[in-house]
C-alpha cells in the first residue's frame, strides 16, 4: 500500500486529549458551505425500560466528551473560510435536560428545542433529554450534530455511554476502552494525501467517477424506538 494512501494504518490515539486545529473533512466542508452553523443533527429516541439516575447519566455524557475528541470540535468562519479546532472538556455545558411532555406534540416541540441547542461555534455538539410522561415509560432523546458524527458513530457512542453509566451505577470509576486513531490524525492523513502525488495522479489520469450533484448533508432522520436496558 502506498505511503500516501489514506487507508494506511494509523497509530492508536494515546490517553491525552487531542488539541489544536484540525483540517476539515470533505463532508464537513460541504455541510458548512450549505448550512453554515445551522442545526443539522442526528438523533435517537429511546423508550426506557427502567429509571435512570440523572446525576449518573450526566457524568456518563461528560465522559463521552473526553473519550470522543470529535465531540469537542468547535467551528468558526473567518473571511468566508470555515475552520475547526479541538476545545477542552470544561464541563460547563449541561448535557442532560430533564423535561416533562404530555403528548407527542409536546415531545416533538422539546426535541426541536434540544436540536436547536447544539452549537458548532461554542458547543455542545451532543445533548440528551429525558422526557417524562405521566403514567407511561420515560423516553431518552440523544442528539449529536452531523458535523461530528455519521450513522456508524451511534454504535460507539451508545456502547461507551452505557458502559460509563453501568460503571457509575455500580460505584466503579469510569474506565472506557482505549481510543482508536484520533479524528485529528485521520483528518490530517486525508488532507496530506489529497495534496500529495498519488491524489494528483488520480485527478490527472485516473478513472473518473460521475460528478456528485447533491451533497447529502441533511438526510431525513428518523427516531429509533428501542429499549435501553442498563441492568447488565
Amino acid at each position: 500500500m502506498s505511503a500516501y494512501s489514506p487507508l494506511s494504518p494509523l497509530s492508536p490515539a494515546g490517553p491525552e486529549l487531542a488539541k489544536g486545529a484540525v483540517p476539515l473533512l470533505p463532508f464537513q466542508a460541504c455541510l458548512l458551505e450549505r448550512q453554515g452553523a445551522a442545526p443539522c443533527n442526528r438523533y435517537l429516541l429511546f423508550e426506557l425500560t427502567e429509571a435512570l439516575e440523572p446525576d449518573l447519566l450526566e457524568q456518563a455524557l461528560q465522559a463521552l466528551m473526553t473519550q470522543h475528541d470529535a465531540l469537542r470540535l468547535r467551528f468558526a468562519e473567518e473571511g468566508g473560510v470555515w475552520r475547526q479546532w479541538h476545545g477542552k472538556p470544561d464541563g460547563r455545558h449541561e448535557l442532560l435536560w430533564l423535561r416533562a411532555a404530555d403528548d407527542e406534540a409536546g415531545i416533538a416541540a422539546l426535541a426541536a428545542e434540544v436540536q436547536r441547542s447544539l452549537d458548532p461555534r461554542s458547543g455542545p455538539l451532543l445533548r440528551a433529554c429525558r422526557l417524562s410522561r405521566a403514567g407511561r415509560a420515560d423516553r431518552l432523546l440523544l442528539v449529536v450534530h452531523q458535523l461530528v458524527a455519521d450513522e456508524s458513530s451511534w454504535r460507539w457512542l451508545l456502547e461507551d455511554l452505557l458502559a460509563a453509566y453501568r460503571q457509575l451505577a455500580t460505584r466503579r470509576c469510569i474506565a472506557l476502552p482505549a481510543k482508536s486513531a484520533s479524528f485529528k490524525a485521520w483528518a490530517e492523513r486525508l488532507h496530506d494525501w489529497a495534496a500529495g502525488p498519488a491524489a494528483r495522479s488520480a485527478r490527472s489520469g485516473g478513472p473518473r467517477s460521475a460528478p456528485v450533484r447533491n451533497c447529502p448533508c441533511c438526510p431525513g432522520s428518523r427516531p429509533a424506538k428501542v429499549s435501553a436496558d442498563t441492568s447488565n
